[in-house]
């Protein structure tokens, strides 16, 4: 999973780490492997990895 990185231009936000961490659990329970990727690209404005234009 990659977590969201809040931009402007989209009403859109992360979810809790209570949140995820279930959310994980559900999924390992039904045998789905899920792993977490590390933020990056907050200081750039990145949503999932996704440039956002700054005008």
């Amino acid at each position: 999973m990659i977590e969201y990185n809040k931009i402007e231009q989209a009403d859109f936000h992360k979810s809790t780490v209570e949140t995820r961490e279930k959310f994980i659990d559900y999924l390992n329970k039904h045998k789905v492997i899920a792993n977490v990727r590390k933020s990056r690209g907050k200081d750039i404005d990145a949503a999932c990895g996704q440039l956002a234009n700054k005008s």
